[in-house]
C-alpha cells in the first residue's frame, strides 16, 4: 500500500508516517518514486484497546466503580 493508503488507514498525517518510518516502526520500499508499505506492518500499528472481560452484570458494576476510584484519586475532571 502506498502512503496515503497507510495515512487513511491508521488515520494519521503524512508527517506521523515520516516519524514512523525514522522510528523504524514501518519500512517503506521505493517504487516509481514512491513510498510503499507492507500491509502487515501497517495493521501492526493499528491500536485496538482491549476490552475487559465481563462475566456478570456485578462484575461489570464493580469494574466501572474500581475505574472510577482510579480517576478520582487522580484528580481528573471527567
Amino acid at each position: 500500500m502506498d502512503t496515503f493508503e497507510a495515512m487513511r488507514m491508521l488515520r494519521v498525517s503524512r508527517r506521523t508516517i515520516d516519524n514512523y518510518i525514522k522510528a523504524g516502526k514501518l519500512t517503506p520500499a521505493r517504487i516509481s518514486k514512491r513510498n510503499h508499505f507492507a500491509i502487515s506492518q501497517v495493521q501492526g500499528l493499528l491500536h485496538v484497546p482491549e476490552s475487559p472481560n465481563i462475566k456478570s452484570y456485578k462484575e461489570d458494576i464493580r469494574f466501572m466503580l474500581q475505574k472510577v476510584a482510579q480517576m478520582d484519586e487522580i484528580g481528573e475532571d471527567w
